[in-house]
């Protein structure tokens, strides 16, 4: 196999072990002797070069015995995973990718997810900030009362979530949250909403930090709110 031919390998181990990429070579010399030393099954990826040239990723499994006369045998299976590689390593680098991007947005991208049951869970939170916390396990309402909504928010923000994921409606919403420092803050949370297969409801969005904002528009609202009379804009054309 690999352009190596099984005459050759039967012939001389050695030609196998020589197609072992020089990087994972000494790898799978110590793995063998672990293996022949311990009787351990042997189970072990790593590359080789085949006779054209290209690097293949493959996986060994083998479980091992000794004989009689002292020999250790291996009987096993080596199978080609390249693809099932360059699918992992594709994934880490958008992961990577998406992780970069979180850490430069104020605030924080997420992945919610609400079962059938009404419980919802965040299997992908990344960012600067944590979006509102609900924990797997009860209905909603338990749920998100351990969650760090604000209290005064805390209804306004569960009936949006359920009208969204009963509509499929774009969730679009603001609301506080305390901090893990007490801090009361705003943020703004969008989200898109897709049902799948299984009854699930689940939400890729992002929520931004509005504190700042928020704040001065209170104080704004406020000194208005307590001026002598009435604000008003006029416009001569």
């Amino acid at each position: 196999e690999y352009g190596i031919g099984r005459a050759a390998v039967q012939g001389d181990a050695r030609s196998f072990v020589d197609a072992i990429h020089e990087n994972d070579r000494q790898g799978w010399l110590d793995a063998v002797a672990a293996s022949a030393r311990g009787v351990a099954p042997f189970d072990l990826a790593y590359r080789i070069i085949t006779a054209s040239g290209e690097i293949r990723w493959v996986h060994t499994t083998a479980s091992v015995r000794r004989a009689e006369d002292g020999d250790v045998i291996w009987d096993g299976i080596t199978l080609d995973v390249t693809e099932q590689r360059r699918a992992e390593e594709a994934l880490r680098q958008t992961q990577r990718l998406l992780h970069d991007i979180a850490a430069n947005v104020p605030g924080v991208i997420f992945r919610r997810v609400m079962n059938p049951n009404g419980e919802i869970s965040y299997p992908f939170v990344a960012g600067r900030e944590r979006p509102p916390r609900a924990e797997s396990g009860g209905n909603m309402l338990l749920t998100a009362q351990i969650s760090n909504v604000h209290p005064d928010d805390f209804e306004a923000w569960r009936d949006d979530i359920l009208d969204s994921a009963r509509t499929l409606r774009p969730l679009d919403t603001e609301f506080r949250v305390i901090s893990t420092k007490g801090d009361t803050l705003w943020v703004r949370s969008v989200s898109k909403p897709r049902r799948m297969e299984n009854g699930d409801v689940i939400w890729d969005g992002i929520q931004l930090d509005i504190t700042a904002g928020k704040e001065a528009q209170i104080r704004l609202e406020s000194v208005v709110s307590n001026l002598p009379g009435a604000v008003y804009r006029r416009v001569l054309r």
